[in-house]
């Protein structure tokens, strides 16, 4: 389901957007929306947070438990 989601939000905001000429050109647009996607962009399915905000959150948590449990 997350493949099927991620695929959906490329093909729309990604090759959806321009007339790419060539492969060249479609994969450096990919490179251009790849950060976006994973430092900004807010996903439903994790709290509405970006990605790398998730794992940072999710990182603490972690060294918060094993070091209480220590």
């Amino acid at each position: 389901a997350y493949i099927e989601r991620f695929n959906g939000t490329y093909r729309v905001e990604v090759l959806d957007a321009p007339v790419f000429r060539t492969l060249a050109s479609t994969r450096a647009e990919t490179q251009r929306w790849m950060p976006l996607y994973n430092q900004q962009r807010c996903h439903q399915a994790i709290g509405n947070l970006p990605p790398m905000a998730f794992k940072r959150r999710w990182q603490e948590r972690q060294s918060l438990l094993s070091n209480g449990s220590a």
